[in-house]
Formats: structure tokens, sequence, C-alpha cells
């Protein structure tokens, strides 16, 4: 049982290192709302930006699901910012 309370903490611990990282601002760059391509090369900018701040912890399972919901957010905040663009200036 010690072993495994070991490992939570060391895990919690290494989760605390990489939290802390993670809440640091990531900017979202320019895009155009009407090109895939760079919406795409937006989101992955940003998607390489959150596993840089995870580092050396991205193996951790707390921070993997924290990783992973991170991308989805952004992936839909940046998604509905140009669908907003689109609406608010029509081609």
């Amino acid at each position: 049982m010690a072993g495994y309370t070991d490992a939570l903490i060391k895990d919690l611990e290494d989760a605390q290192a990489a939290l802390k990282a993670l809440q640091e601002e990531i900017t979202t760059p320019p895009f155009d709302p009407y090109d895939p391509d760079d919406l795409e090369r937006v989101i992955g900018n940003v998607e390489a930006a959150i596993d840089e701040k995870a580092g050396r912890h991205a193996g951790n399972p707390i921070v993997k699901l924290v990783v992973r919901r991170m991308k989805d957010e952004y992936r839909r905040d940046i998604a509905e910012q140009a669908a907003q663009r689109r609406a608010a200036r029509p081609l």
C-alpha cells in the first residue's frame, strides 16, 4: 500500500508543477477566419504551446487529462472566434 501512496504523492507533486506552468497565459496568434488551413495552423501552435508548458510532466495521468481538456477548449474557442468573425464580416 505504501508504494501506491508514494506513487500517488509523486503524481500529485508532478501535476502541481505542470499545472502551475499551464496557468500561464497562452496567446492565440492572429488568424484568417476564412482559411481552414490557417485555423489549423493556429490550433497546432496553441497545442504545441500547451505541450511545451506541460513539459516533462506530460506523461503524468493528471496532466494528460488537463492538457487534453485545454486543447479541446482552445480548439472550440478558436473555432467559435472564427465563426463570430465570419458572421461579423461576411465575404
